[in-house]
């Protein structure tokens, strides 16, 4: 296992295991002091603990990222929620649960890799389509939080496809 595993392996340990403690809440201190590792070693493998944190929410998410196809991006609610489920993802979003700023860079870090996958099945305005797709997402999915009977994901697919994917496939947007 390579040095920057094992420094987000301990990280995660540090943000999971009892006593947890909150992501901002950690230094970089805490960080070589668990691991072993001087704090020179750290930074010469991340520059910061917030690059250190999108490592470590790209390493949980991998698999996630690397399903995603022309057909499973139409259905984002379902791809997503049969991935998280049961997932070291989904433990760590339970344990840092309390830590907004937590959760609102991991929203960033995700949102901002799932644009891009988007993108990359765009036929035109590649960075508009992707921005606007991944709004909407983030929209439905806040939009359906706040209410009090929510949606299914596959219901939540549906609207997805009627009110974004669908105009897009009509306007010959999005290449299959």
């Amino acid at each position: 296992m390579d040095t920057k595993q094992k420094i987000w392996d301990v990280s995660f340990k540090l943000m999971t295991e009892a006593p947890t403690r909150r992501f901002h809440e950690i230094t970089v201190h805490d960080i070589c002091t668990a691991s072993g590792y001087h704090r020179s070693t750290f930074y010469r493998h991340f520059d910061s603990k917030f690059e250190l944190f999108e490592f470590g929410i790209m390493q949980l998410w991998d698999a996630y990222f690397r399903a995603l196809t022309p057909e499973t991006l139409r259905t984002p609610f379902a791809t997503s929620q049969s991935f998280f489920i049961n997932s070291d993802a989904q433990f760590l979003i339970q344990k840092q649960n309390s830590d907004l700023e937590f959760l609102k860079n991991a929203k960033r870090v995700l949102m901002k890799n799932l644009e891009q996958h988007y993108y990359d099945i765009l036929s035109s305005n590649q960075a508009f389509y992707a921005s606007y797709i991944v709004a909407n997402i983030d929209f439905l999915d806040m939009w359906n939080q706040s209410q009090h009977n929510s949606l299914s994901n596959h219901h939540l697919d549906e609207k997805f496809q009627e009110l974004i994917w669908n105009p897009l496939i009509i306007k010959s947007v999005i290449e299959l």
